[in-house]
Parts: structure tokens; C-alpha cells; sequence
């Protein structure tokens, strides 16, 4: 059989092929089919950088930079020195910088970066069309914003990103960290308004899981037996679900059955109940920043713009510190981040927007009361939680008695049956 010519070529021109290629998983496709190409891969150890760099957004690169050295931490010391050490050598340098440290990564390496970047890309744009569609749904936003900037977009990333570092630095962490460490190392790097992004990210990876989570908190036999609360956003569990990261979340979301949402859930049970609570942590940072104080005024602000703040040495966009400090101007409050009233303003992502945005918002009378959204009832809520302790009671009979599986009020036919003897 004759050998294609390309594969005659000299060694330059085929590592020229192989930048080409539209991402790092097709340089692994082509150097794992051909030996040829693989030759050529070995010639040049800047080929992955080159193609990945194509397809992550260069304001990305110290954040994907810190994930992955987070990642080569022994488990026990993801908090320690090193952590600290490597989120100031990622965080506090530019993406030039971030760019020659990735710049000699592996291939296994950069297909890491490059699965986490896909994942990311795929929930900031899950949480971009859910905004806008909010938006096209207000009176007096709906002329002026039909479409995220690239920035604003790079914005919502890049705190994706964040959230992800959280999770491979605290979610690792033995025993787990109290507030106080966990902001010396991670909060504090942050002004209020970036932590508030932080809020917006979380909160719709609440709301993205809690359906699959809800289905079989509702259901499941083993998890009516530990009392597994669904009802209402306060639940741990779904919280420390959420605190698993985004590659089980997207794993758990994009899962077609109940059987699949099932099996991931149950395998996690033991860790979920262990991970920090990150809307805790979130809602204690107000007292780093306005501890003591009862509103928030000219001088304030000014005080909080002396503050290391992280994006912002990097983004020369200002709108989201004055959109966040035009939403809450004037407020009688000691919570500004993570506040209950500011949550459809977080739906909306105010505090991802850029400068141009700000006159919009600002003719925008609070996000809190010009969307709609699930509005908090007593009355459904006490309903809701009056069915879930019978649910309780009823499920835990069942598995004394060795009952498994499906169960739901009314219908027993899914229930799988064993010797409560033969069960551990």
C-alpha cells in the first residue's frame, strides 16, 4: 500500500499540519493514528500550547494556569503554602505571564485544560441564554440588551472558573477549612462586586442541578432513610452536591434517565455531606467588608477600591464595581453580597455587565421587583415541607424492612424487596 506523501514530508511541515488543527483533542486523534505525525509531535513540544491558546480566551489562561497546578497538590495539603503560592503566581500576573508558564504543558495536560474549558463554555452559556431571555421578558430592558459583549462573556468564564478552583481547593481540603482560613487564602483576593459574580454562578448551578437532585431526593428509598431535604434552596446536600465541581454537575445535568441521575448521586451521597458550604462562606464575606457599617456610601466605595481586587488589575472594564455599587447605593443593609433581595439582579448577571451597560441599569427600578421569579410562599412551602417528612417516615419503614429503590406516594410497584438480614 502506498504511504500517503504527506507522511513523506519533512518534520516542519507536518507539525505545520498539526497546528492547523482546530483543537488539542485533534492533535491527540492525529498523533494517535499515525506514527508519522507523532514523530513530528515530538520534534516540537510548543504545538499543544499553540492550538489550545486558539481555542481558550487568553484572558482564561492564569485561571486554567492555577487549576491545573491545584490539581498536581498532594490531596492533604490543597490548602497549604503551595495553594497560596500558586494562586498568587497565577492570579497576580498577566496572561502573558500565564502564557509562557503553559507554554511547555503536555498533552495530557492540555487536553485537562481543554475539557475543563468545554465544560465551562457550556454552562456560561447555559447562564447567558437564561439571563437574556429574562431580559427580552422586562419592560425597560428588553430594547436595550438583546446580546453579552465578549467581555461580559469572558466575564461569566472566567467566574465559572473561579467557582472551579474553589471546589479543587476547599472541596479537597482535610479536615475541612473554617471561613477564616478559607478567606485568607480565597475570598480576600476578591472585592465585594467579584464575589457577588461568584453568588450569580453559584446560584445557577443550584438551580441547574436541583431538578435531578429534587427527582431522586423525592424518590429514593436510601435517601427518604437519611432524611435528605429537597425542599427549599437551604439544603446542604444540594449544596455540597453542587460543591462536587462542574464535570460531575454537567455529568449529573446532561444525564438522560432517572437511573443515570440515580447512579451518580448515590455514588457521591458519602463526599456531598462532607463539602463546604460555599453560600455560607459567600454571605460571611460581608463582614470583610462592611462590618460595622449600615449603608453603603460615596466613601465606602472608595475604601473598597483600596482593596486587592482580583479581575480588575486585568480588566479595564469598570462597570461591574459600579454597577454593583449603583444597585446598592443607598441601601440600609450589612449584606451586599449574596443578598436575598438581589437575587433576579443576580438571575440577570448586573454584576457581569460592562460600563456601557450602566445608564441602562440604572433606569432598571430593581431587578428584584421588575422580574419575575419564584417568589418565596409560605403557604407552598409549608406544604411542600409537610410532604417530605411523611415521605420521610414512609421510606424509612420501607428500608427497615428492606425495601429499595423507586418509591412514590401511592405507588409501591418499583420497589425492589431483600432480606433486611442479608443488607449491610
Amino acid at each position: 500500500m502506498e504511504i500517503p506523501r504527506i507522511l513523506n514530508t519533512p518534520v516542519e511541515i507536518r507539525n505545520a499540519i498539526l497546528r492547523q488543527l482546530p483543537t488539542v483533542k485533534d492533535i491527540f486523534s492525529a498523533i494517535k493514528s499515525n506514527k508519522s505525525f507523532y514523530e513530528a509531535f515530538r520534534e516540537d513540544n510548543t504545538t499543544v500550547f499553540y492550538v489550545l491558546q486558539k481555542r481558550v480566551d487568553s484572558k482564561l489562561l492564569p485561571y486554567a494556569a492555577a487549576f491545573l497546578e491545584l490539581h498536581k497538590l498532594p490531596r492533604t495539603s490543597s490548602h497549604s503554602q503551595d495553594a497560596f503560592s500558586i494562586l498568587g503566581k497565577c492570579f497576580d500576573c498577566p496572561p502573558s505571564q500565564a502564557r509562557e508558564h503553559l507554554a511547555q504543558i503536555t498533552l495530557r495536560e492540555a487536553l485537562q485544560i481543554t475539557d475543563l474549558y468545554e465544560t465551562v463554555s457550556s454552562f456560561a452559556t447555559k447562564y447567558s441564554a437564561r439571563a437574556l431571555s429574562l431580559i427580552r421578558n422586562d419592560e425597560l430592558l428588553q430594547d436595550s440588551i438583546s446580546s453579552f459583549t465578549s467581555s461580559e462573556i469572558s466575564r461569566i468564564e472566567r467566574t465559572f472558573y473561579i467557582f472551579e478552583i474553589y471546589c479543587t481547593l476547599f472541596g479537597q481540603s482535610q479536615p475541612r477549612l473554617s471561613f477564616n482560613e478559607q478567606s485568607a487564602l480565597f475570598f480576600k483576593r476578591f472585592a465585594p462586586w467579584e464575589n457577588e459574580q461568584l453568588v450569580c454562578v453559584h446560584e445557577f448551578l443550584l438551580d441547574e442541578l436541583k431538578p435531578a437532585f429534587n427527582e431522586v431526593a423525592a424518590h429514593d428509598i436510601r435517601f427518604g432513610e437519611l432524611s435528605i431535604s429537597w425542599v427549599g434552596y437551604e439544603s446542604s446536600w444540594l449544596q455540597g452536591y453542587v460543591s462536587l465541581g462542574l464535570k460531575y454537575l454537567k455529568q449529573v445535568t446532561t444525564a438522560s434517565t432517572y437511573e443515570q441521575r440515580h447512579h451518580l448521586l448515590d455514588e457521591k451521597l458519602s463526599i456531598s455531606s462532607e463539602r463546604p458550604v460555599l453560600a455560607d462562606c459567600l454571605l460571611d464575606t460581608n463582614d470583610l467588608y462592611f462590618g460595622g457599617i449600615n449603608g453603603l456610601d460615596h466613601q465606602t466605595m472608595l475604601q473598597l477600591r483600596q482593596l486587592p481586587s482580583q479581575h480588575t488589575k486585568f480588566d479595564p472594564d469598570d462597570g461591574p464595581a459600579q454597577i454593583w455599587y449603583q444597585a446598592h447605593e443607598g441601601d440600609h443593609s450589612t449584606q451586599y453580597v449574596s443578598a436575598e433581595d438581589y437575587r433576579a439582579s443576580r438571575k440577570i448577571g448586573y454584576v457581569m455587565m460592562d460600563l456601557s451597560r450602566k445608564q441602562d441599569m440604572a433606569s432598571f427600578d430593581g431587578p428584584q421587583k421588575s422580574i419575575e421569579w419564584d417568589d418565596f410562599d409560605d403557604e407552598n412551602y409549608s406544604q411542600q415541607y409537610e410532604q417530605q417528612q411523611k415521605s420521610f417516615q414512609i421510606r424509612s419503614e420501607i428500608f427497615i424492612r428492606g425495601g429499595r429503590g423507586w418509591w412514590s406516594d401511592g405507588d409501591t410497584s418499583r420497589i425492589q424487596w431483600h432480606d433486611p438480614s442479608s443488607l449491610s
